[in-house]
């Protein structure tokens, strides 16, 4: 194979891996990371922490709120949103308000992970008749129960207060 020949499929190879997007440039996080271990250290709401990162740097950004100092004082919002995401709380924090806040973040997360599978499942239309009126069933339960589950959080300052839609207009 001559010089040029091997020259001409390496520019071809560069340009194949170029237009599939492989060489793209990595999204920096860091400042998502930054303002999110920020707000966890002053005790912002996860939600709020991680509203303005970007798609490909909200998984960092929790983690560093998650791994702020506030979640290092036990306290219960940090047990609430680690245990919903489905994340290890620190065994060494054991006051019934933390243990409280793990398991009520723990079921609302797992109601969460339910619903977005049951979705999933939904989306296959090879489902039988009687498989999909279970599953829509079960939807509309953990649509009924994941608000009082989350009006309970807020209740105990560990979710964000509810925004209510504005009734003047």
């Amino acid at each position: 194979m001559s010089k040029p020949t091997r020259i001409s499929r390496l520019s071809v190879v560069l340009l194949v891996l170029s237009l599939a997007g492989c060489t793209s440039a990595p999204t920096d996080c860091r400042p998502d990371i930054e303002a999110a271990r920020t707000a966890g250290q002053t005790g912002q709401w996860l939600e709020s922490a991680i509203a303005t990162a970007g798609p490909d740097c909200r998984s960092a950004a929790t983690d560093a709120w998650l791994e702020s100092a506030g979640a290092l004082d036990c306290s219960p919002r940090f047990a609430f949103a680690a245990a919903r995401l489905g994340r290890e709380i620190g065994a060494d924090c054991t006051a019934a308000s933390h243990v409280g806040a793990a398991r009520l973040g723990a079921m609302i997360g797992e109601l969460e992970r339910e619903r977005e599978s049951i979705d999933a499942q939904l989306a296959d239309e090879s489902l039988v008749a009687t498989m999909q009126r279970d599953l829509r069933q079960r939807h509309i339960t953990i649509d009924r129960d994941l608000p009082q589950l989350e009006a309970l959080a807020r209740f105990d300052e560990l979710l964000p207060p509810a925004v209510v839609p504005d009734r003047a207009n």
